[in-house]
């Protein structure tokens, strides 16, 4: 906890000084933002050089953890700030000018706007009983809280000037700083503490889970356990997590983002439970995890259906300077399609699901999951290409896949069958059919 002591005085004949910096860039905005970002770092360099701010904490940290917090601010908005922008040979050049006594004045009035309204939000935090209520409040003050401490950070470098014989006296706003730091550092342990402890809540729970994804068009998916079972639709949590989330969709197809959700038993109270938000290519983004008791979890599994086969395909074509060519949807609904056609006899197929990643699961657990016994995996490595055929000078293009294929039997994982084909196609018209068609030439050849 705080308990400081800022041996700095507002001086009633504070400095003023007009501190510029200045930038070059391709562009406009790059010159801008640049200009900004040097000019915040010349306020923390020149200004607080005639600063003096001391404080005293446990271990003397108080005083790093402080200049760190504006140092390392990338983001700051400074008020008072005017940039002027010239176009040069080189692109454009930007400066940034602050007078640092009206920038002074200008965080003083958003300091004391702000107060009142800060302070009854913290009597309002002090006064929840609920571990649920507690959250929601300290969620809502702590960004507050740390951009109102950075603005009196910023001021006190704008305009206090070091009167080294009045050491003894607090200013008042150094002691509402203080104050403020120590309820922020009150709030944030306690979103710490909870996110480690066991939660009975639902809607905590649910808060912890989803805590930090502002992305648009993200499906949810179940919550799978490591056997491969799920967690029902219907349980709270789950509905509690469909209300945190009001981008989401409901198409899988045309998600952008997916929540997987995975749970391991920790006792016989206890679940811990994670969600991992991943891109479409499966790139981790961010995971949160709680520890939450499960009140009579139901789990699911899918039925094992006869004659029925999961597949899953992954490719990459490249074009004829060697440049990948973007996924799309079509392509690989194309190359479904050509596996069930070319090389299913008589099996039903099942397409892999972003929600149960095949990687992540054991033979048993796929079985759970997809209702299957075989899996087959198929890589595709598809190209461009150009040859001249002799005595022709006129270059051809051509279209080359290379198939790698492996089927297991997850009864027996030890049966596993791999294959390898190469299809080609010539002349190439149009190059993501010429692929395709290649692709399907290979396919035939495996079969």
């Amino acid at each position: 906890m705080f308990s400081c002591l800022f041996a700095s005085i507002i001086s009633p004949q504070a400095f003023s000084a007009q501190l510029s910096a200045h930038a070059v860039a391709d562009n406009e905005i790059d010159a801008r933002a640049e200009s900004l970002r040097r000019l915040a770092e010349s306020i923390q360099v020149k200004v607080s050089g005639e600063t003096l701010v001391f404080s005293q904490f446990k271990d003397n940290k108080a005083t790093q953890e402080l200049a760190d917090s504006v140092k390392t601010s990338t983001n700051i908005t400074l008020l008072g700030a005017e940039v002027f922008v010239m176009k040069t040979k080189q692109g454009y050049r930007a400066e940034a000018q602050i007078d640092t006594e009206k920038s002074f004045n200008l965080y003083l009035t958003k300091i004391k706007a702000e107060k009142l309204i800060l302070d009854n939000l913290i009597v309002f935090f002090k006064q929840q009983k609920t571990d649920l209520a507690k959250f929601t409040s300290a969620n809502e003050l702590i960004p507050k809280l740390s951009s109102h401490i950075e603005d009196y950070l910023l001021a006190t470098m704008l305009s206090i000037k070091p009167q080294k014989q009045k050491t003894k006296q607090i200013p008042k706003w150094m002691a509402d700083l203080s104050e403020k730091s120590k309820s922020l550092l009150i709030m944030s342990d306690l979103v710490k503490h909870l996110a480690s402890s066991t939660i009975t809540e639902p809607q905590l729970a649910a808060l912890l889970l989803v805590e930090g994804i502002e992305q648009e068009n993200v499906y949810t998916c179940p919550i799978f356990q490591e056997n491969g079972s799920w967690l029902n639709q219907n349980d709270m949590l789950n509905f509690e997590i469909s209300k945190l989330i009001p981008s989401s969709t409901k198409n899988k197809e045309q998600a952008q983002y997916f929540l997987l959700g995975n749970a391991v038993k920790n006792d016989k109270k206890s679940t811990s439970i994670s969600y991992q938000l991943t891109d479409i290519n499966g790139k981790s983004i961010q995971t949160n995890q709680v520890n939450y008791v499960l009140p009579r979890p139901a789990w699911q599994t899918q039925p094992i259906q006869t004659n029925t086969v999961l597949a899953s395909i992954t490719y990459e074509f490249k074009d004829k300077v060697g440049n990948s060519i973007p996924e799309n949807i079509t392509t690989q609904k194309q190359l479904y399609t050509l596996v069930e056609q070319n090389i299913l006899d008589n099996q039903s197929m099942v397409v892999a699901d972003p929600c149960r990643p095949i990687g992540q699961l054991s033979h048993t657990a796929l079985t759970n999951a997809y209702g299957v016994s075989s899996f087959i995996s198929i890589a595709i490595a598809g190209n461009l290409s150009t040859f001249v055929l002799r005595p022709d000078p006129k270059e051809h293009e051509f279209a080359l896949a290379k198939v790698t294929f492996q089927q297991t039997d997850l009864n027996k994982p030890n049966n596993i069958s791999n294959k390898k084909a190469v299809g080609k196609k010539f002349p190439v018209l149009e190059p993501n059919s010429a692929l395709i068609s290649a692709v399907e030439m290979a396919f035939k050849k495996l079969h």
